[in-house]
């Protein structure tokens, strides 16, 4: 019977720690091919689905983010360079796409981009 009162202690125990775990942040300068994911859910995160375009700019310009803007697509295009390079020759970047409807975030798309020296 302790035994079994143990193990449900020690199982609570874990749950409690898994959850309240708290993630840190991962900065642009940070991003790489193990953790760019992540990145990209944190980014949604501070800009969900609704957000204000002015928003999104002054996240951006806050983060240190280069960013170009495409009125006819209504979006904002971000390049994260360089977050993976093999043998010096191939790199991978991050593309992310914050698409606006009404001057306000309707979607947001990332991908990695293969791309040359």
């Amino acid at each position: 019977m302790k035994f079994v009162i143990f193990i449900l202690f020690f199982l609570s125990g874990l749950s409690m720690n898994t959850n309240g775990k708290e993630e840190k942040t991962i900065e642009v300068s940070k991003v790489n091919i193990h953790n760019y994911e992540q990145f990209v859910e944190q980014f949604e995160a501070k800009l969900p689905i609704g957000t204000p375009m002015a928003d999104v700019r002054k996240h951006l310009k806050d983060l240190d983010i280069e960013y170009g803007e495409a009125h006819s697509e209504a979006a904002f295009y971000i390049m994260i360079k360089k977050i993976h390079s093999r043998f010096f020759i191939f790199t991978t970047d991050l593309a992310i796409r914050v698409y606006f409807s009404d001057d306000h975030v309707s979607e947001i798309k990332s991908r990695l981009v293969r791309t040359g020296l």
